[in-house]
């Protein structure tokens, strides 16, 4: 998942002095089925995006008394990092499931560079760490600024990020009405986004987070969408370097994220497996296969999917004639009480495969990084399901 920028909806840039929400029912060619809540505001180092914030909070529900692990009235979860001990924060790595397993909210972060993610360090840590990652570019002290004081969120060695819902504390994939984030120091326009994405793996929208001139300034953007919760991951685009990449170089815009916001996550209702371009339906229909792929001189991109039979298919990632790897999934029950997953690589292109068993929602993700070859993907335990035959 690396910086390549798609075409974006930019809400209408709102005053300084006013919120505005705006309704949208067509996304370029794309219809979408409604748009309940869309808010993007900019201000500068002496405002404060608590307006908009609160407006998004009203939107998802759940009042203003927090419970525990960042629960609001059981409709509404929330991050700030400021939580995150010292000895996950830096110099020091976040697991990327952190906030599913540690601190159960059920939010799972995923990036192409191995999922490096880091919380920036507080005043007084033991190890004397800068704040608000000076520590990676000493020039961030005087660009960054915490919205909810005193810990920022970043992803390490790639801008672009994923964060997919389950519930909390499980495995189970789940899905959320809404999901809002704050931002520091977005300067130019366009390099920061948020798309959403629903269970099927389609795009609901993708959505520019306003740029604010100067610096330590604060972005917020919003979306959430009407009836039953409907997201079952998002991806963020933070800037179009990592802050970990040597600086903000001139034309380009580092970018860190303080709270999110999103709607308590409900088990998703798979009901069984749906083959779209992007996703494979093996074994029985059971198994869900998708794909993301990340190239340093090509950005990051949605395998397309080709079914061969039952039990495989190939993805492709650039060009439709052009087979990247191969997958099958096999029912060994009789064999060894497990669904088997096997696949072999003919690229150096970097992936994050996703196998999910729909009768269960138990999944698996095989990651490769850029540049090595492809090892042959050869999992006889991948999946203790065979009880839900």
């Amino acid at each position: 998942m690396a910086s390549t920028r798609q075409p974006s909806v930019e809400l209408p840039p709102p005053s300084f002095s006013a919120l505005r929400a705006y309704k949208l029912s067509k996304r370029f060619d794309s219809d979408i089925s409604g748009l309940a809540c869309g808010l993007a505001i900019a201000l500068d180092a002496q405002g404060t995006v608590t307006a908009a914030r609160d407006a998004f909070r009203a939107d998802l529900g759940g009042g203003t008394t927090a419970g525990a692990n960042g629960s609001f009235g059981g409709v509404r979860r929330e991050i700030n990092w400021d939580g995150v001990p010292d000895s996950a924060s830096r110099p020091n790595l976040l697991a990327s499931d952190f906030f599913n397993l540690t601190s159960a909210r059920g939010a799972v972060f995923f990036n192409s560079a191995g999922n490096l993610f880091s919380v920036s360090a507080k005043t007084g840590n033991p190890t004397a760490t800068p704040v608000v990652f000076a520590d990676l570019d000493p020039a961030y002290a005087t660009k960054f600024a915490a919205f909810s004081a005193q810990r920022l969120f970043a992803s390490l060695g790639d801008p672009v990020y994923e964060v997919k819902f389950f519930v909390p504390g499980t495995n189970r994939p789940a899905v959320v009405t809404g999901f809002g984030a704050v931002f520091t120091d977005v300067d130019l326009a366009d390099r920061s986004a948020i798309e959403y994405f629903g269970v099927d793996g389609q795009s609901l929208g993708r959505y520019a987070v306003p740029a604010a001139s100067g610096d330590q300034t604060f972005s917020f953007l919003g979306v959430s969408f009407p009836g039953a919760p409907s997201i079952a991951r998002v991806t963020v685009t933070a800037g179009d370097v990592a802050l970990d990449g040597g600086g903000e170089p001139g034309g380009h815009d580092a970018v860190a994220a303080d709270d999110f916001l999103y709607g308590e996550p409900a088990e998703a209702e798979d009901g069984g497996c749906v083959a779209t371009p992007t996703a494979l339906c093996l074994t029985a229909a059971r198994f869900r296969v998708e794909a993301t792929f990340f190239a340093a001189q090509t950005g990051s991109g949605i395998a397309r999917v080709v079914p061969l039979n039952s039990n495989s298919g190939t993805m492709t990632f650039f060009s439709p004639q052009v087979s990247e790897v191969l997958i099958k999934t096999l029912d060994a029950c009789a064999l060894n009480n497990r669904f088997w997953v096997y696949g072999a690589a003919a690229t150096d292109v970097g992936y994050d495969i996703t196998v999910t068993d729909t009768a269960t929602g138990d999944f698996k993700v095989y990651a490769k990084t850029q540049g090595p070859p492809a090892a042959a993907l050869t999992d006889s335990d991948a999946f203790d399901t065979c009880w839900a035959n």
